[in-house]
């Protein structure tokens, strides 16, 4: 996936410095802005928060004060 959506249709590369650039774009990308099928369309990012907000209210949660 990573090589399909960002280093072939960015290329071709001048040095490594502009690979590890592009690498870390990508990656910023993927885990905080792309929607996931699988995380009901919903960013990484947010699915997680929505994942802490539930344990925050459970019934017993420690993170209660």
């Amino acid at each position: 996936l990573y090589k399909a959506e960002s280093t072939i249709p960015k290329g071709p590369w001048h040095n490594a410095g502009d690979l590890e650039i592009a690498t870390a774009e990508w990656v910023e990308f993927y885990n905080k802005q792309r929607l996931h099928g699988s995380l009901r369309r919903m960013t990484p990012a947010e699915f997680e928060a929505d994942y802490w907000a539930t344990l925050d209210d459970a019934p017993g949660s420690i993170n209660k004060g």
